[in-house]
């Protein structure tokens, strides 16, 4: 189910669970390109490092991304002008530069085979009122120095050259390699449940058993821990992608309907609505910037990729490397966990305020209806609301409608047959098994 294009090009290595108590210096939750890529920074310390993620390595937004590595990400550059200033966006737009560079230049460091590739990267519109907005990152973009120029295949479209691909996952597990030669330990099917701060130390319980640590770092795309309250601060942004036929060697990117173009060798990879073969998903921060860095003394986070993970992972592990360190970072106080913008955020509290509640609203009055086989809904049955689901053989399965993580209603998608949280995007096959957090339980069954 939802096995993606690298899932099925590259052979995944394996890792056993954790199955005693151990102690460690650092310790990174979450086994994708962030926490591989911090493994990675910080293998040179001498600390003994230990990686622990829930499932396998890779195996959640890092394997269904879209692997573009770019600068041209949505219009990112505008928003952050209006709602800070031209400083900030100037700044991002460096760190992402930074990034790029910085990526090329490990992946010729190491001798990493990942399909790396050149290509033109390209937004577009074919809607008037989104066309001028292209104007505006056109005109930024220029401004900080890029090469970026007009293209006439549809009404606006702006490109830039050396951009790039990769395979993801090929990338992940020769960082994962590199990392063994210098004795770091992964631990995979290991969640973590609970998290306990002493005063010079961390205790971890991780499949009953517990990791003592001095430095524990979050890269598990969306935290899981209430600590903070960072899961108010974001939201998770669900997409589907299509494997399709061969294209140029050009990677088009819509701002209207969120469609994009990527070739691989002989393929072409398309976002869009309708798509089938696989989704993937990842976190949108409310106020428009990656959070990564120091939470408290020895305990970061990095959370909120808004869907340009490929540069963000490495310049994460940049930034926690020289947090770490006590070195000085120039995009420390960018991406810092110490503040937040209303002023960006207001435009996603409405989002937010109707998932939480209007669902609510509208269920409240929902009776017993026909359901056919493959089909998944909520339901009023005694009294009592439920989510309902029939099987292919016609055995109903019935479960609490309401998210183990913060006990919003969840939604049933047909087309990739799983249970989904709006408010926070968890998401649960069929049968209400956990695939996806924040949730760190299945969907509750009832009779």
């Amino acid at each position: 189910m939802n096995e993606s294009y690298w899932q099925k090009t590259t052979k995944h290595p394996c890792f056993k669970q954790l199955n005693k108590d151990i102690k460690t210096d650092i310790l990174i939750i979450g086994g994708g390109l962030s926490g591989i890529s911090c493994a990675y920074q910080l293998k040179d310390t001498s600390k003994k490092i230990t990686v622990v993620e829930k499932d396998l390595l890779g195996s959640h937004t890092s394997v269904h991304t879209t692997a573009k590595i770019t600068l041209l990400q949505g219009l990112i550059y505008q928003k952050l002008v209006k709602y800070y200033n031209i400083e900030i966006a100037y700044l991002y737009y460096q760190s992402q530069k930074e990034a790029i560079q910085g990526i090329k230049d490990l992946i010729n460091k190491e001798q990493i085979e990942c399909c790396f590739k050149e290509c033109v990267m390209s937004l577009y519109s074919d809607d008037l009122k989104n066309a001028t907005k292209l104007d505006k990152e056109y005109h930024y973009l220029k401004l900080f120095g890029e090469d970026i120029f007009e293209e006439n295949k549809h009404l606006k479209m702006i490109s830039l050259k050396n951009q790039y691909l990769f395979h993801p996952l090929k990338y992940l597990y020769a960082l994962v390699e590199k990392c063994q030669n210098e004795n770091i330990d992964f631990y995979e099917h290991s969640l973590v449940h609970q998290i306990i701060r002493h005063k010079d130390y961390f205790k971890v319980k991780v499949n009953n058993h517990t990791i003592i640590c001095k430095d524990v770092i979050h890269a598990t795309r969306y935290p899981f821990i209430k600590k903070g309250l960072y899961f108010l601060k974001m939201f998770q942004s669900l997409e589907s992608i299509d494997l399709k036929q061969k294209t140029d060697n050009q990677c088009n990117l819509s701002i209207d309907l969120i469609q994009s173009y990527r070739p691989l060798k002989n393929h072409a990879l398309i976002i869009n609505s309708n798509s089938k073969d696989w989704f993937g998903q990842d976190t949108i921060p409310l106020r428009g910037l990656p959070y990564i860095g120091r939470y408290k003394e020895h305990e970061y986070f990095i959370y909120g990729f808004q869907k340009w993970g490929m540069t963000n992972s490495f310049l994460a592990s940049k930034i926690i490397k020289d947090l770490y360190l006590n070195k000085e970072n120039a995009y420390t106080s960018l991406f810092s966990c110490h503040y937040f913008s209303f002023n960006y955020s207001k435009m996603y509290f409405k989002q937010m305020i109707h998932h939480l509640y209007l669902g609510y609203i509208k269920l409240h009055f929902i009776k017993k209806k026909h359901l056919n086989k493959g089909q998944g809904t909520l339901m009023k049955i005694n009294h009592h609301l439920l989510a309902v689901y029939l099987d292919k053989q016609g055995k109903y399965h019935y479960f609490s409608p309401y998210c183990p993580h913060l006990k919003c209603l969840l939604m049933f998608d047909e087309k990739h047959q799983i249970w989904h949280c709006p408010c926070h995007q968890s998401i649960f096959d069929c049968y209400g098994k956990l695939i996806e957090g924040p949730s760190l339980k299945n969907m509750k069954k009832r009779k």
